[in-house]
């Protein structure tokens, strides 16, 4: 998987995570049909999900402690597949672990599946790990067939046509977000500073086919959702 060339001649690389998460096999199968996707790292128990649906990862990395030995086994033999066992006692989880692979092997958009799970410290741990890829301006997101969760350091730009789901809420991941300006949303905004406790960035709407957040400082989570 070389890549995919971009206006400047360089080259694109997506890559996708498969997690120990929920997933909803219907809708990533369905997902993952219509992505080209050039490195796709199964985590811990995620490279079940990829054993089971006949998909092929070329990376597989945990410490394997809810997977299962044989499906362990099977990519260790495998030699186009390149596992990285980690010792169950270590700083990071599977899923940070799986982040900083994708980067270092020049990923430009990090898509990370079975993110969100039954446990809530995880899922929280996963969506503030996408603070990590932020910070040298890599594209990454959570998706599941409801959400998709995204990290905004700067101003951005959505379009009607390539949103998910109908509502659009915004969450300061920073204590506040200054000079927050919503513009083609229902609930619009001006300069308004957005404190961490607040819930009135909550379920809004895209009305006009493209819509604007800009805001001077701070760091926001933005969650794409459907019902």
């Amino acid at each position: 998987m070389s890549g995919k060339e971009v206006k400047d001649g360089s080259l694109s690389m997506t890559t996708l995570l498969i997690t120990g998460g929920d997933i909803s096999k219907d809708f990533a199968l369905s997902y993952i049909s219509d992505l080209k996707l050039d490195l796709i790292i199964g985590v811990d128990s995620g490279a079940e999900f990829l054993y089971s649906n006949q998909i092929t990862p070329t990376h597989v990395v945990g410490d394997f402690d809810t997977a299962s030995k044989k499906v362990v086994n099977y990519y260790l033999a495998d030699p186009s597949v390149e596992v990285s066992i980690h010792k169950p006692e270590k700083d990071a989880t599977d899923t940070q672990l799986a982040i900083e692979l994708a980067m270092g092997l020049n990923s430009d958009e990090i898509i990370i599946m079975g993110g969100i799970g039954s446990r809530m410290d995880h899922t929280l741990s996963n969506i503030h790990n996408l603070y990590i890829p932020a910070q040298k301006g890599i594209k990454c997101f959570i998706i599941n067939e409801k959400n998709r969760i995204s990290l905004l350091k700067k101003s951005t730009i959505i379009y009607k046509k390539n949103q998910f789901g109908t509502y659009f809420s915004l969450l300061p991941l920073s204590t506040t977000v200054e000079g927050l300006t919503l513009k083609g949303f229902k609930y619009p905004l001006e300069k308004y500073t957005m404190e961490k406790h607040s819930s009135i960035g909550i379920s809004n709407e895209l009305i006009h086919e493209v819509g604007s957040i800009e805001f001077s400082r701070g760091i926001l989570l933005l969650i794409e959702s459907e019902d």
